[in-house]
């Protein structure tokens, strides 16, 4: 529970999000992340002020390894959480630098922003993704689930200190 100006208290809103047009395009791989972008810049900067941070799950179907890669100036604190976080939990997981993905546009914004993918061992990139291979029978229920139920717990487990060192911008 976090605490309002008024001293009530109150749980924070969470919204689930699901962005289109992520992935880059063409020769010049653009136009990308058009769904995050777009959301962002619609945005107040009163509205982005109340998000305390943003967690993109992309790729969490194939792979042993679970990495977070944060974006932007304001987002190691997030990763960093997140990370102690599945290791406490005994979940195989990394940091390891950020690329794009719908995560960027918020972590542009000063927005706190961490990306959780899964890769094979040695942060190898599953080399179906991407391709006509890269289907649901190539998928693993298991290790979806596996990352929602850690992020839930992560959530319900967050309190107005661990929210402010979060946030801290």
């Amino acid at each position: 529970m976090c605490s309002s100006d008024l001293g009530i208290k109150h749980f924070p809103e969470i919204k689930f999000i699901l962005f289109g047009a992520e992935e880059d395009y063409g020769p010049n791989r653009t136009p990308s992340r058009i769904g995050s972008h777009f959301y962002v810049a619609s945005l107040t900067t009163s509205e982005r002020l109340k998000i305390a941070g943003m967690v993109s799950l992309d790729m969490i179907a194939v792979g042993s390894e679970v990495y977070f890669r944060d974006y932007g100036p304001n987002s190691g604190e997030l990763a960093n959480s997140l990370s102690a976080a599945a290791h406490t939990a005994g979940i195989q997981a990394f940091r390891k630098a950020s690329e794009k993905s719908d995560h960027e546009p918020f972590g542009e914004a000063s927005i706190p922003a961490v990306w959780i993918e899964r890769m094979l061992p040695g942060g190898n990139y599953d080399r179906s993704i991407h391709t006509p291979s890269d289907g649901m029978s190539h998928t693993h229920f298991s290790l979806i689930v596996e990352v929602a139920d850690f992020l839930r717990s992560y959530m319900l487990g967050l309190n107005e200190a661990s929210c402010k060192n979060i946030v801290a911008r």
